[in-house]
């Protein structure tokens, strides 16, 4: 037999294996909540930004239902 695969079948290497799957998913999870936060506070800068230096709502250049002409 391979001793590679002796020492996977070890009862010690599956825990092993799954504490450093466990910890390298819960470091994706942390990462993505990170971006998460850096996406809405961008999203938040550019609002404020945008309404501060045009003194107008971001939303404003879309039609409204009162402003479409029905011909």
């Amino acid at each position: 037999m391979n001793a590679r695969f002796d020492a996977a079948d070890a009862p010690g290497a599956a825990r092993a294996d799954d504490a450093a799957i466990r910890k390298n998913m819960l470091q994706l999870v942390e990462l993505r909540w990170i971006a998460v936060v850096g996406q809405v506070a961008t999203i938040a800068l550019v609002v404020s930004a945008w309404t501060s230096a045009c003194r107008s709502s971001p939303w404003d250049w879309w039609p409204r239902a009162s402003s479409r002409s029905t011909s």
